[in-house]
């Protein structure tokens, strides 16, 4: 029996910043809640309301992770790539 492909769309619960506070909801544990004014997130615990909850934070992008060794001349490439590849070529992502 083959697996189909079913087609979703993903979609936040979202409002603006003055109609999330006026209703103050309690989001379900996990359920995020999106603030079209402040264009911020936020991430229900299942029992604290709206208004209470912290808006995630962070500067986006993701975090940086420690920087490897530099040769002269910049960062040094590793002498096997993650394939088993040469040293000195670069494997797009």
């Amino acid at each position: 029996m083959s697996c189909g492909t079913t087609n979703v769309k993903f979609k936040l619960r979202r409002d603006t910043g003055t109609n999330w506070s006026n209703a103050n909801p309690v989001l379900q544990a996990g359920e995020p809640g999106f603030d079209t004014t402040a264009n911020a997130l936020k991430i229900g615990d299942g029992y604290t309301r709206w208004n209470s909850l912290p808006y995630l934070s962070g500067s986006g992008g993701g975090g940086n992770g420690a920087t490897g060794p530099t040769g002269p001349t910049g960062p040094v490439a590793p002498a096997i790539g993650f394939d088993g590849g040469y040293p000195g070529i670069t494997y797009p992502i």
